[in-house]
């Protein structure tokens, strides 16, 4: 039997609930730790839905690599990103948009499938449920994990503007530690791969910035 469980905060919850009921789908709206949607049965995949401006968004605060995180956490169940492309708000280069999605496929290791709107979306939903249909596989769990040394690093360096996953792994590269990061200059900063300019001074500025100035 397959299940879809829609998170409780997604926006788009009754539209999508009314039309898997509508299909004969058994569809819940419960709190999930992690995810939008849930769907279990003999696959089980943890989805994460955004919309384009929402995707870019979460890039900017940073909040999409925890996501990611989460989704990974989740034991026993497939992850993926659904990312609605529609327009784009706020100046937010589109390049910029591809390069996150490239940094959630290769370095996070998460599918990603582009869609047009919800509509879409949906469709994409309903070919998950009907890939899970046969004898159920294990249960999924939500786990916590605890973080390593190496996740508190890059969690350190990525509160830093301008500093993506990406960015922040190749500091670590460069420089060894966190410390010898905030001890760098910004023209040692500059020779950073993918640190550009701005984004060095701004890194700097931040880190030696006097409290209250």
């Amino acid at each position: 039997m397959v299940r879809l469980v829609v998170d409780s905060r997604e926006k788009a919850k009754n539209t999508v609930v009314e039309y898997f009921r509508l299909k004969g789908f058994d569809v819940s709206v419960e709190r999930l730790d992690a995810g939008d949607y849930l769907v279990t049965g003999s696959e089980n995949y943890i989805v994460e839905r955004k919309s384009l401006p929402d995707f870019a968004k979460s890039i900017v605060d940073l909040r999409l690599w925890e996501e990611l995180k989460g989704l990974k956490r989740v034991e026993n169940a497939r992850p993926l990103l659904i990312v609605e492309f529609g327009r784009l708000y706020g100046g937010f280069e589109l390049s910029s948009v591809y390069g996150a999605l490239a940094s959630v496929v290769f370095d996070f290791g998460v599918p990603a499938i582009p869609t047009m709107n919800l509509g879409q979306t949906i469709m994409v939903l309903e070919r998950l449920c009907v890939r899970a249909l046969g004898k159920p596989s294990k249960t999924p769990v939500f786990k916590r994990k605890a973080e390593t040394l190496e996740e508190l690093q890059m969690r350190i360096l990525c509160s830093l503007p301008g500093v993506s996953t990406a960015r922040a792994k190749r500091l670590l590269r460069r420089f060894g530690s966190v410390r010898a990061v905030f001890n760098a200059t910004a023209e040692e900063l500059k020779t950073v791969e993918l640190i550009g300019p701005r984004t060095a001074e701004r890194i700097y500025e931040v880190v030696n910035a006097k409290y209250g100035s």
